[in-house]
C-alpha cells in the first residue's frame, strides 16, 4: 500500500526528470526541496509553490468542508454530479496534453 512519502518521492522524481529533459532557458523550476510532508517548488520568477500530499481520510474537518463545499459529501467520499465530473476529466486531459507538450519541446 502506498503512503504519502511514496507519492512524494514519485512526484519529486517526475519533476526532476522533467527539469533534466527541459532546456535550461525554457524551464521555470529554479529549485525543488523535499521535507517531511511535502515539496517546495521555487520558480525562476521567484514564486514559491507548496505541494502537499495527504490521504483524504487524514484531512481535517475544516479541510474536508472546504474541499467538498460545492458538492455533496458522505462518509465514503465526495460526490460530484456527472457534469462536474466531465469538466474535471476535461481539465485533467488538458493538463496531461500540456505536460506532454512541455516534454516534447525538450
Amino acid at each position: 500500500m502506498l503512503k504519502e512519502h511514496d507519492i512524494l518521492q514519485w512526484l519529486f522524481q517526475l519533476i526532476v526528470d522533467h527539469v533534466q529533459k527541459t532546456d535550461e532557458n525554457k524551464g521555470f523550476v529554479r529549485r525543488l526541496e523535499v521535507d517531511h510532508d511535502g515539496l517546495n517548488l521555487f520558480t525562476k520568477s521567484g514564486e514559491n509553490f507548496r505541494i502537499i500530499v495527504q490521504n483524504p481520510s487524514t484531512v481535517s474537518e475544516r479541510g474536508r468542508d472546504i474541499e467538498s463545499a460545492p458538492s455533496r459529501s458522505s462518509n465514503k467520499g465526495i460526490y460530484l454530479p456527472r457534469s462536474d465530473w466531465e469538466i474535471l476529466v476535461e481539465a485533467c486531459e488538458s493538463m496531461l496534453q500540456y505536460l506532454k507538450s512541455l516534454s516534447a519541446e525538450c
